[in-house]
């Protein structure tokens, strides 16, 4: 997803991911920043976490709801509002191309997020 999204998952900011589409999976989600910023005019995280193209953090995805009504602050054209909780965030990115939808990371980007958290997939 890209910046300034991520960050704010980050920061605390929100804990609702604005989505096009809904997902039935529920349990762990690794949250990966895009390689550039969304040209948004919502500013972007403190330059601490402001990271790039790789994984940021991890969450625990417990809902997902029609985006009818407010929320946390989300992308303003998302449809579903995926909710999240016990956010954690990686104290160092874990390098990672990003891809739509829910994805496997690698073995070794498994191993190197699991020295900083224990997890289970999939990816964001």
């Amino acid at each position: 997803m890209p910046q300034p999204w991520a960050g704010h998952i980050v920061e605390g900011r929100t804990t609702v991911l604005g989505r096009h589409h809904p997902t039935r999976h529920r349990g762990t989600l690794l949250i990966h920043a895009g390689r550039g910023p969304e040209l948004t005019g919502v500013p972007l995280p403190r330059p601490a976490i402001r990271r790039f193209g790789g994984f940021v953090a991890v969450a625990e995805l417990i809902g997902c709801h029609p985006a009818d009504g407010p929320c946390a602050p989300v992308p303003p054209a998302s449809r579903w509002h995926w909710e999240l909780a016990r956010i954690r965030p990686l104290s160092r990115s874990v390098s990672a191309r990003g891809r739509p939808g829910l994805w496997r990371p690698t073995n070794e980007q498994i191993r190197l997020i699991e020295r900083q958290e224990p997890l289970w997939w999939p990816c964001l």
